[in-house]
């Protein structure tokens, strides 16, 4: 036990190195953003001009998600400028998909008989952005490093089209529910798990979260032709784990210990 902490501390004499890393894996919805099913204090009253995802609350909308988990691909490098502290960027793009079959189960349920929903879309949610970093690394042992890092910048978000078809007093009404994109800024943290074989090419383990506020106007395209714009806010807190392969570059030290 002792001759490792002693392998440890010898190990933080050397420079951490710099890197740059591609991953790929699974990107998880939180929040609201992620949430199923309709919020008990759901007060608004169903009409043609709402929009079909739940909105709650009187005057500030809290759009519910209805995410489910998808993919995320992200890369992220940085340059170490001290032993343990350096400066970098992380850019990454997570999709997510909206849950159709829940809305269409939550729905139903909450305003009975005589309303039948259909939903469909052939959208997704996205979830980008391109955020400079700080980077902290720890070498645990001569091949095996701890990252973390935190940055700030700008967050692109997209929200799905969708299409909702229902029956309302006996008769087949048909809503399509668009928005534009939006730019805003935030914040990211991540923790990485860096193994170095010999040479240059390792494997990361990447877990990060992110998240952002936008506010978009919903426009709501429904029989005969009308349409309808609603503001409502969304917050998008997300959680990604991914598995890549990392490049390390400039001077590599040797973390062989002495005997």
């Amino acid at each position: 036990m002792i001759a490792d902490c002693q392998d440890i501390f010898a190990n933080f004499r050397h420079q951490s190195p710099s890197f740059f890393a591609i991953n790929a894996g699974c990107s998880f919805a939180g929040g609201r953003y992620g949430q199923k099913s309709i919020y008990s204090n759901y007060d608004n009253p169903y009409e043609i001009n709402v929009p079909k995802l739940p909105l709650t609350g009187n005057s500030a909308y809290n759009v519910l998600g209805f995410a489910t988990p998808g993919i995320s691909v992200n890369a992220n490098g940085a340059w170490y400028f001290m032993k343990f502290l350096g400066i970098g960027m992380r850019a990454a793009i997570n999709q997510n998909f909206l849950s159709c079959n829940s809305l269409e189960k939550e729905y139903t349920s909450a305003y009975g008989d005589g309303y039948n929903f259909d939903f469909k879309t052939t959208d997704f949610y996205y979830f980008a952005f391109i955020n400079p970093a700080l980077f902290v690394s720890l070498p645990i042992n001569k091949s095996l490093f701890v990252s973390l890092e935190a940055g700030f910048g700008p967050y692109y978000t997209h929200f799905p089209t969708y299409r909702c078809t229902y029956i309302c007093d006996n008769a087949v009404i048909t809503e399509t529910t668009k928005t534009d994109d939006n730019w805003d800024f935030s914040f990211y943290f991540a923790m990485g798990l860096k193994y170095r074989t010999q040479g240059r090419v390792g494997l990361n383990l990447d877990l990060a979260y992110g998240e952002v506020y936008s506010e978009y106007k919903l426009n709501t395209d429904y029989n005969p032709g009308n349409t309808v714009e609603t503001v409502a806010p969304l917050f998008y807190n997300n959680l990604s784990l991914s598995l890549g392969i990392i490049f390390y570059f400039g001077k590599i030290e040797n973390f062989d210990l002495e005997d």
